[in-house]
């Protein structure tokens, strides 16, 4: 019989550590055994290395949803996570960027749903946390501007901002056992959350209001400002939507979610 070429012995070696492969025994003839140690426990040490070091990178970034699960469940569900989504990339920090979306479909987020919703957003304060920095627009910038160039200013949203839509009001949870105060049990309410990075902190609320969605939403894709306040017209029914418009610009421009850009000529006053 023909020795194995080093390619084959690699692929199986990895498909049995990941956990791919439910017929190891090939491989195992290709592993030496000797009297203090066969090749079924030798190829079990990288195979528990593997799950034990992404188990605990894991645990580390979704800390709260692994802490409400228990680490019995929570390692199994990384187990069953893995065999389905092994790692394609050879930074660590995107072993569980599909996690949440994997918890919907299993066992665990069908007896509580709302687990999915509370991985996606903690993996999205990951994201946001390795977003590219950009420069800010600040209050004092859209002051000098003369009004009559506003319309004609391009509105952009950070890169390190999204925008989570739930079905499920995970926020107090989340909050709750950050801080070790009683745990709310968790709402079925389709929220928004945003997610944005300030001066390298994370910060994140719900969005009140869908018109501040809708106006973010064209914001990430770099909308003129008359564009976002005809969007968010639409959206208010109050008496006086251009107090509303100008309310809700302050408080992006105070929490740095619009990035800095180009202004048109003779736009300063």
């Amino acid at each position: 019989m023909a020795s194995p070429e080093l390619k084959e012995i690699q692929e199986r070696f990895v498909a049995v550590v990941t956990g791919l492969s439910d017929d190891p025994a090939r491989l195992r003839a290709m592993v030496h055994s000797d009297r203090r140690f066969g090749a079924a426990p030798r190829l079990e040490v990288y195979a528990n290395a593997y799950v034990g070091r992404l188990f605990a990178c894991l645990k580390e970034d979704f800390a709260v949803t692994a802490r409400l699960m228990g680490d019995a469940r929570f390692l199994g569900l990384v187990r069953d996570y893995l065999r389905a989504n092994p790692p394609a990339k050879p930074s660590i920090m995107q072993a569980g960027e599909r996690l949440g979306d994997f918890l919907a479909s299993h066992p665990a987020g069908s007896q509580e749903p709302w687990l999915a919703d509370l991985a996606r957003f903690e993996r999205t304060l990951i994201d946001v946390f390795h977003g590219a920095d950009v420069p800010v627009r600040t209050a004092e910038e859209m002051w000098r501007i003369a009004p009559a160039q506003w319309p004609l200013l391009e509105i952009r949203a950070i890169a390190a901002l999204r925008m989570l839509d739930c079905r499920w009001r995970v926020l107090p949870l989340y909050r709750a056992v950050q801080s070790g105060t009683t745990l709310p049990k968790p709402a079925p309410d389709a929220v928004t959350v945003l997610v944005w990075r300030q001066n390298q902190l994370v910060y994140y609320r719900e969005l009140e209001q869908n018109v501040e969605r809708v106006a973010l939403a064209a914001a990430t894709e770099g909308a003129g400002f008359a564009e976002i306040c005809e969007l968010a017209a639409r959206q208010l029914a109050g008496p006086d939507p251009v107090a509303e418009i100008a309310a809700l610009l302050r408080r992006w421009l105070a929490d740095g979610l619009l990035a800095k850009r180009p202004l048109p000529h003779g736009a300063e006053r």
